[in-house]
């Protein structure tokens, strides 16, 4: 498996599902969203809820069809994507009044604390 093809598809897929959202095609939208979201959950990633820190490698779960980060940069932007693809789907869901691929805090999440930006 290559992780970085399946990230890239799954940050273009959000790209084409806002554009497409923005020019008012919201059942293509709809359409593209609810199948990158129900890829990204196919996939293993995961959301992160609750405070602190925590992120090694339980951003993917060992059913992830992609293999543990290989660093914390890596993890970070697997959690952005994560919320990303749940913003997005949440968003053109209601634009469309269609419902959500995964309902209000129904996302398979890791139990795990919330990612804090890294200090620079």
């Amino acid at each position: 498996m290559f992780p970085d093809r399946v990230t890239h598809f799954l940050w273009a897929s959000m790209i084409l599902a806002s554009c497409l959202a923005r020019s008012r095609r919201m059942q293509e939208s709809y359409a593209v969203v609810s199948a990158a979201a129900q890829f990204a959950s196919a996939c293993g990633l995961r959301l992160i809820h609750g405070s602190g820190w925590a992120v090694e490698d339980d951003c993917c779960l060992d059913d992830s069809l992609l293999p543990s980060p290989k660093d914390e940069i890596e993890a970070l932007d697997r959690i952005g994507l994560a919320h990303s693809v749940y913003i997005t789907d949440q968003s053109v869901s209601t634009l469309a009044g269609a419902p959500a691929t995964f309902p209000y805090n129904n996302w398979p999440s890791a139990q795990t604390q919330q990612a804090h930006p890294l200090k620079v």
